[in-house]
């Protein structure tokens, strides 16, 4: 999973920023002290109101 990941790739956690859209990619960012952005999809609307951290909706200039 995602340890294998930073070991593979040498990615710094300090240096991390962890996108996602689910609950799973939620806590594996929190279990490594990943800061987390939750990507809101169509799909997530409802795990998306019970949670309170940043999200996004959209990767476009207006929502930079």
């Amino acid at each position: 999973g995602l340890k294998n990941f930073l070991n593979e790739y040498k990615f710094f956690v300090k240096k991390c920023l962890m996108i996602g859209d689910s609950l799973s990619d939620l806590e594996a960012a929190k279990a490594f002290n990943i800061p987390f952005l939750l990507r809101i999809t169509d799909e997530n609307q409802e795990f998306a109101e019970t949670v309170k951290i940043n999200r996004i909706r959209h990767f476009d200039k207006e929502n930079i």
